[in-house]
């Protein structure tokens, strides 16, 4: 998941996502955050609290070359 407001939009829908008990994953460098007084810190300590995972595009890139070795040619 990535978004405009990370620590708004984003977190809203990822605590949605995680009270349906969805797995949700974040693209943390497609994501910007707004920071009202902490609300970027905020975010991520409750991204911890409720199992959202926080992950940078180059990870997911790595992992998809590694499970379809044969497009990275």
């Amino acid at each position: 998941m990535a978004g405009l407001a990370f620590d708004f939009c984003v977190r809203y829908s990822a605590e949605d996502a995680r009270r349906e008990a969805f797995d949700v994953v974040v693209i943390d460098d497609a994501c910007r955050g707004i920071d009202v007084d902490g609300s970027m810190n905020a975010t991520r300590r409750i991204f911890d609290e409720i199992g959202v995972l926080c992950v940078a595009s180059d990870a997911i890139a790595r992992e998809t070359a590694k499970a379809m070795p044969y497009r990275t040619k």
